[in-house]
């Protein structure tokens, strides 16, 4: 937000692009999709890698779902966490 604030004069348009670029870092980081199934060349390579919130997303599943089994309603089938 500071470099964005240093290139863009205007505060709203500052404040809309900063939204933006946390947006896009939070579609590329992997909370909607996992890395494997994003799109290579447009989102895995360029954004995935360089997103900030890919390691708190990683902290947050590898803390909550590690360990855990869900099973299905009259099925013998189960997912691992």
């Amino acid at each position: 937000m500071m470099i964005v604030a240093s290139i863009v004069p205007n505060f709203l348009m500052g404040i809309i692009i900063g939204a933006g670029i946390q947006g896009i870092m939070i579609l590329g980081g992997g909370l909607f999709r996992l890395p494997n199934d994003l799109p290579k060349i447009c989102w895995k390579y360029p954004l995935h890698f360089v997103a900030f919130h890919r390691y708190a997303y990683q902290g947050l599943f590898k803390n909550e779902f590690e360990g855990l089994r869900f099973g299905g309603i009259g099925t013998n089938k189960y997912i691992n966490g």
